[in-house]
């Protein structure tokens, strides 16, 4: 008897009558396509929710066919990045029937979930292999950043009374006026065919990729890039919620005016965007103290990405050795002094150091141990 894991046989169940035909047809339709592509389909990976997923075996060597539920992807745009894609940033795709919406992928390594690395270098390596993904551009129609925000908003009108109204009603519209502004955001000029849930159980090791890592189960968007930054953002900010954040922010404002006091030039080198960057500094009362506000943007990369820090170096006309660069996020530190700052990681957490380029000019527990470093007082 064929083993469906749980997770799939209710997705399958989801779908009614038509999932329950899939789920009894399935063992013929898997003779089928081991004749049909003659290869040898065998343990069934246990991680899949909206599809069938197994090793494989033929003459291209270890693969993984994966066979989606009727109901899903109903417009094959995961099939279509992969076969775009053509094995960059993306699982290679080997072979596919469009009209079952079947694939058979190479076998990449273990999930980067599984690997023991901190959640900075997960998500390191999670934007590093986006900017890899983003370079990709598929053919045919794709659901748009401000349709996306269009769904949102939807679920929340329809959940939020279907749930007995379980949050204030100001958080409610906190929501979706927060729906709006991402439609209002949506820039075709500036957009990208995002993978859409770029999580650490969705990379995978690639030996052979740039960026050692793959995706795989896109989702497919075409949007804004920071599209993709919701999901791994949820693993960000261990500080910010173990730490005073009030405290933690005039820490900040305090050092920097000492710094700017001493003569020193001052720029803050951030992955987030221009807006987000703007309201921040402006709120903050950092704009006087800062002599440049850098946002990736710029680069149409993210840190680490060498371009990345070569901004800081264009905008204060200076050369990378004699820029002092901090960060509370080692693999942020690492990546700085690969590209050639003198680079301090500000280890509160006092977390074992990455295996990552670059060595170290320093590495402190708190920002306050700045000044006495630049002979400031």
């Amino acid at each position: 008897m064929l083993n469906i894991p749980d997770k799939v046989r209710r997705s399958a169940e989801a779908q009614g009558e038509k999932g329950r035909a899939w789920m009894a047809a399935l063992p013929a339709q898997i003779a089928a396509i081991e004749r049909r592509w003659n290869i040898r389909i065998g343990t069934t990976t246990r991680n899949a929710t909206e599809a069938y997923v197994a090793f494989a075996e033929g003459a291209q060597g270890e693969a993984v066919v994966k066979i989606v539920i009727p109901g899903f992807d109903a417009t094959r745009q995961e099939m279509r990045i992969l076969a775009a894609a053509a094995g960059r940033g993306y699982a290679r795709l080997l072979r596919a029937d469009e009209t079952e919406n079947v694939l058979l992928l190479e076998r990449l390594g273990p999930q980067l979930f599984a690997l023991g690395l901190s959640n900075d270098a997960q998500i390191a390596h999670i934007c590093a292999t986006l900017a890899e993904a983003w370079q990709v551009r598929p053919e045919g129609v794709f659901v748009t950043g401000a349709e996306k925000a269009d769904e949102l908003a939807a679920m929340i009108r329809d959940d939020w009374p279907g749930l007995g109204e379980p949050c204030a009603m100001a958080t409610y519209d906190a929501a979706l006026a927060a729906a709006a502004r991402r439609r209002q955001a949506f820039d075709p000029a500036h957009a990208a065919f995002a993978h859409g849930d770029a999580h650490a159980w969705n990379t995978l090791q690639a030996t052979e990729s740039p960026t050692g890592f793959k995706f795989v189960d896109p989702d497919g968007a075409f949007a804004e890039r920071a599209f993709d930054l919701a999901i791994p953002m949820r693993e960000w900010g261990q500080e910010i919620f173990t730490a005073d954040r009030l405290a933690l922010g005039r820490q900040r404002c305090e050092l920097l005016a000492r710094l700017k006091d001493a003569g020193k030039r001052t720029a803050l080198l951030s992955n987030g965007s221009p807006t987000m960057l703007a309201a921040l500094v402006n709120s903050s009362g950092l704009s006087r103290l800062l002599d440049a506000v850098l946002s990736v943007e710029a680069a149409g990369v993210f840190k680490p990405h060498p371009s990345v820090y070569q901004l800081a170096v264009d905008r204060l006309s200076a050369a990378a050795n004699r820029i002092l660069f901090f960060s509370s996020n080692g693999w942020d530190a690492q990546g700085a002094a690969a590209f050639g700052f003198r680079a301090i990681w500000i280890n509160r957490a006092l977390e074992p150091q990455e295996q990552l380029p670059g060595e170290l000019a320093g590495m402190i527990g708190g920002i306050e141990e700045v000044p006495a470093l630049l002979g400031v007082k």
